[in-house]
């Protein structure tokens, strides 16, 4: 198969030597001089990347709970997971194994916005077979991550990839995200992300980088008082956003200033609770929680 990324020398500086341009919104919150296409292109990659996003952290929590509640000797050998949307806008992951050639789910857990709703492990796993959809999904993975490992995509941190696999599109095309991990405490890379679309018939027939370099992002996981009001960069392979940016400051929570093709977007998804504010501000001030 023809390679279906190429990679690019990496440009930090190139991107970091772009000067930026002063966020000016108009009345609706478009930057101005905003093209249609390149609005309508941002709002489809907001979509994706929430659609992301509740794949991601889904996987995240069923994974954390898993491991809280089993020990490894009390659960089967299993392979992976693979996330599923439910009807009610919930997401379902399924970790599954091999039996007798084939996938089964063994532990299935449903997770609304980041919260455990149920978890439940087969007694049978034989009985319990994963769906066509999702046999779809997990051969479509595993021809995106073959395609990454004979490409040697690299990663821009250590350790394993993380993936999202989204659902089939109207035309049967299926997303998977090889992501690179957030494993340095307080960053989130905004590099190191690819995206490969596998067709109907299983065939990976394109696929993309979202950044030439390894840049990354501040990310806060409680409030700081005087914490900065955005992370101002410039992209350079799209003239909008992408799912990634709308996919990354979700967890980072930290505005996202991003320029592209002269147009700079603010991205911003904080939403400290009166809680969070307060706590960090105790903190900020020498207090300890539960200190008085």
């Amino acid at each position: 198969m023809n390679r279906l990324i190429h990679m690019m020398q990496l440009s930090a500086l190139l991107a970091l030597a772009v000067s930026t341009p002063s966020f000016a919104a108009g009345p609706d919150g478009v930057p101005e001089g905003a093209s249609a296409e390149q609005i309508a292109a941002n709002e489809t990659a907001a979509r994706i990347g929430e659609q992301m996003y509740q794949h991601d952290r889904a996987a995240w929590r069923a994974s954390d709970e898993l491991n809280a509640q089993l020990r490894p000797e009390d659960r089967p050998d299993y392979l992976t997971y693979i996330t599923e949307e439910l009807d009610n806008g919930n997401i379902r992951v399924v970790f599954y194994t091999k039996l007798e050639e084939a996938l089964v789910e063994f532990v299935v857990f449903e997770i609304d916005r980041g919260n455990v709703v149920s978890a439940k492990m087969h007694d049978d796993p034989s009985q319990h077979p994963l769906s066509d959809l999702l046999l779809k999904k997990v051969a479509a993975r595993d021809v995106a991550m073959q395609q990454g490992a004979e490409q040697k995509l690299p990663l821009c941190r250590s350790g394993a990839a993380n993936y999202v696999t989204l659902p089939p599109d109207d035309e049967g095309m299926i997303a998977v995200y090889i992501l690179s991990p957030p494993v340095i405490p307080g960053r989130f890379p905004l590099g190191g992300h690819y995206r490969f679309m596998i067709d109907a018939e299983g065939e990976a027939v394109s696929g993309r980088a979202f950044e030439n370099s390894c840049l990354d992002a501040p990310r806060f996981e409680r409030y700081v008082h005087n914490a900065p009001e955005n992370f101002p960069f410039v992209h350079v392979l799209d003239p909008h956003p992408t799912e990634i940016h709308h996919f990354a400051a979700r967890y980072m929570n930290l505005a996202l200033q991003v320029t592209a093709a002269e147009v700079t977007w603010n991205i911003d998804y904080v939403r400290w609770t009166d809680e969070e504010i307060a706590a960090g501000e105790a903190m900020a001030n020498g207090v300890m929680p539960g200190s008085q």
